[in-house]
């Protein structure tokens, strides 16, 4: 089973978008793959179907903090695809976390969690969406995890913000020996911007593994799929910004790069 979280403290980077059709991609591929929502905007829940988490149903919170059942948080959203949803409680996690702490009252790490799904052996892959901004939310999803994906724009902000996380993962690693940057991905890209270009032939200054050779393409059909047609975009049709998705997870998981997709 692999572990890959999608990380970046800045908003606004196709962070849930990437998240959501990596497994779709996986998925179609016959995978098995359980995707864990950590952010408490839900997003990743409302990208199939617009399923909104019943109260009745667990989550993230409540694998945590109430010691509930991995199984009974678990919804199918999708083909090979399940999802442990987050929910509006999870924004406490820090306060919650520093009180339990504090008071010595015991809760169920991230760490924990994972591996009680790993000895089901039901799933390929466990994806991981994060809020984004640094926190010890976040940071725990660090120490539990393998890998992790920055997605982030070519601009001087997504460039600001992706050395933060350098450091921030760095931090992470100090912790957990077994995190690596799997991948630094390009989104909302244009490929006739002059800024991205000078950012692109600088990019061989990037701390490894460096900038990964796919991009997401700025593209409308990502939102709109979601907002009309209930799923991801992956899901629903074939387009420049599907084919850029499925050419990211070929690179990133089975190392198949077409050299004429090259970016």
């Amino acid at each position: 089973m692999k572990i890959i979280a999608f990380a970046n403290n800045k908003g606004g980077v196709l962070k849930t978008s990437l998240t959501v059709n990596y497994a779709s991609v996986l998925a179609k591929k016959g995978y098995k793959v359980l995707i864990i929502d950590t952010d408490s905007q839900s997003n990743v829940l409302a990208s199939f179907n617009n399923i909104v988490l019943d109260p009745s149903n667990y989550s993230i919170y409540d694998l945590v903090f109430k010691n509930k059942k991995i199984d009974d948080a678990i919804i199918n959203v999708f083909e090979n695809i399940d999802v442990i949803p987050s929910s509006q409680e999870w924004q406490d996690f820090d306060t919650e976390a520093t009180k339990r702490f504090i008071y010595e009252k015991n809760f169920k790490s991230i760490k924990n969690i994972l591996e009680d799904i790993k000895k089901t052996k039901k799933y390929d892959y466990v994806l991981i969406d994060t809020e984004p901004k640094k926190s010890a939310n976040t940071f725990s999803v660090l120490l539990a995890t393998e890998e992790i994906i920055i997605p982030f724009t070519l601009e001087s902000f997504g460039i600001q913000a992706l050395t933060e996380m350098y450091k921030y993962v760095n931090k992470a690693k100090e912790a957990n020996k077994n995190l690596k940057i799997k991948a630094l991905v390009a989104t909302k890209t244009f490929a006739r911007s002059k800024m991205e270009k000078i950012i692109k032939e600088q990019s061989s200054k990037f701390p490894e593994p460096g900038l990964c050779n796919i991009s997401i393409p700025h593209s409308t059909t990502g939102a709109s799929s979601v907002t009309l047609k209930k799923l991801p975009v992956y899901l629903t049709t074939k387009n420049k910004l599907t084919k850029a998705y499925e050419e990211l997870v070929n690179l990133l998981e089975f190392g198949v790069l077409e050299e004429n997709n090259e970016r």
